[in-house]
């Protein structure tokens, strides 16, 4: 019996917290709703429209597919690189310079 108790108990308490998220989604008053829309982004008084939402998305997949290309275009031609200034590197174990065939008979 207590088990069943408990667990009316917490039944409870869930389907208060979901009807205070629900009042607080909906809005009891305009005020409430404005502030809601105004968090979530949306113009107020402004249903969500999903045929502006499509085309947005449209256009952004579109914009994103030029920018694309006009990389790969770069990247289709030879790419040209000058070295102005270069650091002497030194590999450890390695000789600096190879002796000549004259010296090594000597």
């Amino acid at each position: 019996m207590k088990s069943n108790r408990s667990t009316n108990v917490l039944l409870a308490m869930i389907a208060g917290l979901l009807a205070i998220n629900l009042v607080i989604k909906t809005g009891a008053s305009p005020d409430m709703a404005s502030t809601a829309n105004a968090q979530a982004g949306q113009p107020t008084g402004s249903p969500f429209n999903s045929s502006e939402y499509a085309r947005r998305t449209a256009d952004g997949v579109t914009e994103m597919n030029q920018r694309l290309a006009r990389l790969e275009s770069r990247f289709d031609r030879a790419l040209q690189v000058r070295v102005s200034e270069s650091v002497p590197l030194t590999i450890v174990g390695l000789p600096t310079s190879k002796p000549d065939a004259a010296d090594a008979s000597k």
